[in-house]
């Protein structure tokens, strides 16, 4: 028995674009070319990966949340000292 088309249902249904589904693909394990299961030693399960890839999509979800801040040179050269402690020179 075919279902009814919800309409109120598919309103709530978001479309992602294709960023969205590439990098959704990372998080939740699956190659997102192939769509096949990653193996544990894939760089894309790499913890950092997958945190930057998190913070990137709720960042694009709440755009308010964190203003965009542009940073000089010098600017970058400091954060990288700041949060690196064993670089000692950094090349930009």
């Amino acid at each position: 028995m075919p279902r009814k088309h919800n309409e109120a249902n598919s309103k709530k249904v978001k479309k992602l674009s294709k960023t969205e589904v590439f990098l959704r693909a990372v998080i939740d394990g699956a190659d997102p070319i192939t769509g096949e299961v990653l193996k544990n030693d894939s760089a894309w399960k790499h913890p950092k990966i997958i945190s930057d890839i998190k913070t990137y999509l709720e960042d694009n979800e709440n755009p308010k949340k964190k203003p965009i801040t542009y940073l000089s040179l010098a600017g970058i050269k400091d954060w990288v000292k700041r949060n690196h402690e064993e670089v000692d020179i950094v090349l930009i």
